[in-house]
């Protein structure tokens, strides 16, 4: 009998930023340990820090129907059930491959003003717009290789070469942008033209590497709890025999 090995998907900008915030987190907190300053029920306070230095240092702390996550980088306040580590330690919505056990975009909704701190203007989703955009468009028309090869050149130069992570510059550069070849001797309109529109639709903004931290370290506070009241009751239950 033989068995097809599952597809493996590549990982998204979304997917590989997830990623690499995971990877600096760990490598951001390995020093680091839980101390529980306050542990009351769903009343928790919790601190997560190195015993020589405060870099990277977070708390998380936990009252009925809320979570905030607070340090070094930044703060973010979490609203949705009575406990809200028993949100944080679902896997609803998860993606199905994601070891990483985190799942911004569903949780970035449950901030007070639905994810609009928890994401910025990301140029490289910018850049991904435009290309798509190109793409798209020279795949619906007809024109010769060389003309679709100078505006791919162009779009490079003029506009992607000229990004400044700036999104009212980057902006006004998409705009600006014209494309225009072959004039016709008898009208003197250009033959093959092209310019960017309805950019205002575009989303170009991706989550922020705080934000996705911030999640992971939610995360793994929690799994570290967790295993610190697993290790009281095993020793409490062990005293008590």
């Amino acid at each position: 009998m033989t068995t097809t090995a599952p597809e493996v998907r590549p990982l998204s900008p979304a997917g590989i930023a997830n990623v690499e915030a995971g990877t600096r987190f760990r490598s951001d907190t390995e020093g680091h340990r839980l101390t529980i300053l306050h542990d009351d029920g769903i009343y928790r306070h919790l601190r997560f820090r190195a015993e020589a230095s405060s870099i990277y240092w977070y708390d998380l702390i936990t009252w009925p129907g809320t979570l905030t996550f607070h340090g070094d980088m930044g703060t973010f306040t979490f609203s949705r059930c009575e406990d809200m580590f028993e949100f944080f330690r679902s896997k609803k919505g998860w993606p199905v491959d994601d070891e990483h056990r985190i799942n911004p975009g569903y949780w970035a909704e449950k901030t007070p003003n639905g994810g609009r701190s928890c994401e910025a203007y990301d140029v490289d989703t910018m850049t991904r717009n435009i290309w798509e955009n190109v793409n798209d468009l020279l795949e619906r028309v007809s024109w010769p290789e060389s003309v679709a090869q100078e505006l791919r050149e162009q779009v490079q130069t003029e506009l992607v070469d000229e990004l400044a992570d700036h999104e009212d510059t980057d902006r006004a550069l998409l705009d600006e942008f014209r494309f225009e070849h072959d004039y016709d001797a008898l009208t003197a309109e250009p033959v093959y033209r092209y310019e960017f529109r309805d950019t205002w639709e575009w989303d170009t903004t991706a989550w922020t590497f705080h934000f996705l931290w911030a999640c992971h370290a939610i995360v793994t506070g929690i799994e570290q709890y967790d295993a610190a009241k697993q290790a009281q009751a095993a020793l409490a239950g062990g005293e008590s025999s």
